[in-house]
């Protein structure tokens, strides 16, 4: 969903498909936004196929939706589809980010969503 850098501020991927950053991300903090719509049972995330520990994802922000659009935070009552997972890469200065999460729904499956830092 979106990088955040100190050298860059942050940088939203707009773009469907998009599979780099634009900006020369870097700096002591890279931040990394990640949304998952429906449920999880087992997320990670690597940096450079090294992976992050589970308190580098420090934040998970429940997601809903109304009118066909994504909101967080929820309103009260309304339906959780999925999360807002966001992950800290401080110390990175780019190179390939990569989360994978499992399904607690049936089918189980593994999907994973890949993103090249500059």
């Amino acid at each position: 969903y979106a990088v955040a850098s100190s050298n860059c501020g942050v940088e939203y991927m707009t773009a469907k498909y998009q599979a780099s950053t634009t900006c020369d991300h870097g700096g002591a903090m890279l931040r990394i936004a990640v949304i998952e719509v429906g449920y999880g049972k087992s997320t990670y995330a690597s940096m450079n196929n090294t992976e992050l520990p589970k308190t580098n994802n420090y934040q998970t922000i429940p997601m809903c939706v109304k009118n066909n659009q994504y909101y967080w935070p929820c309103d009260t009552g309304d339906s959780v589809v999925g999360f807002v997972k966001l992950w800290s890469a401080d110390g990175y200065q780019g190179g390939v980010f990569k989360n994978v999460d499992i399904s607690a729904n049936p089918p189980v499956q593994s999907l994973s969503t890949t993103i090249n830092i500059k």
